[in-house]
């Protein structure tokens, strides 16, 4: 005896096994895990206090998709440019210090690479090293490994 394939009982098989999901039962499931997806996603937010002294607060922490905060450590990239110019500021211009957090490579520099706390927080100053200059820079942070979650903001000096 000849084996032979048939491809309409196995085509007929498959959906008679799907039909309790149904078509609008698999976009539900679909949008769900969607859902759950985007709760799950890691974000980073990023907030600037008030300039005092040519130094401005920068408060970045790490947060799921409904907002609220992850409590776990991760090593986050900053690096500062000048808008004017959208080029990497120079070390004379402007740099981060972490005030909360450690500083993994690069403090006190307008660029680096920190770690935020066990509950996910970094604070950086970032200062205005000429002092007085009305430079405005973007600060760009991003989350290094799997997800990368960034967040980016502008500080303008007095």
């Amino acid at each position: 005896m000849a084996n032979t394939l048939d491809n309409n009982a196995i085509g007929e098989g498959l959906r008679s096994a799907l039909a309790p999901v149904g078509h609008s039962g698999s976009q539900e499931m679909l949008a769900q895990q969607k859902r759950v997806a985007a709760a799950l996603t890691p974000k980073l937010t990023l907030a600037f206090g008030t300039e005092a002294a040519n130094v401005i607060e920068a408060t970045l922490a790490l947060k799921n998709g409904a907002g609220v905060a992850i409590t776990e450590a991760a090593h986050v990239r900053i690096q500062i440019f000048e808008a004017a110019t959208g080029l990497a500021a120079a070390v004379a211009a402007v740099s981060a210090t972490v005030t909360t957090g450690t500083a993994i490579l690069g403090d006190a520099l307008p660029h680096g690479i920190f770690e935020t706390t066990a509950a996910g927080a970094l604070v950086l100053d970032i200062t205005d090293e000429a002092g007085a200059s009305g430079k405005t820079f973007w600060v760009f942070a991003q989350v290094t490994g799997v997800n990368g979650a960034v967040a980016y903001g502008t500080v303008t000096f007095d």
